[in-house]
């Protein structure tokens, strides 16, 4: 790869990466579940929670609390 290419990517790179936006791929380690194993992160809870225009703050509350007993059991 030309050092000139190499650069340009680079630059582009560091520029996603101080915005915020550069994804990167995180690979499960162990199968899906509430409790699974994301690489460099270790064990993780696994939470779904659907938004919709009629959520309330007692709906993030108790979804709060949900993720709270699930991580202590």
């Amino acid at each position: 790869m030309s050092s000139r290419l190499y650069e340009r990517i680079k630059t582009q790179l560091d520029s996603l990466r101080k915005e915020g936006t550069y994804k990167e791929y995180q690979y499960l380690v162990s199968s899906v579940g509430g409790r699974s194993t994301i690489e460099k992160y270790g064990d993780v809870v696994i939470a779904r929670i659907q938004v919709s225009d009629a959520l309330t703050y007692d709906d993030i509350d108790y979804s709060i609390e949900v993720l709270k007993r699930a991580l202590r059991e």
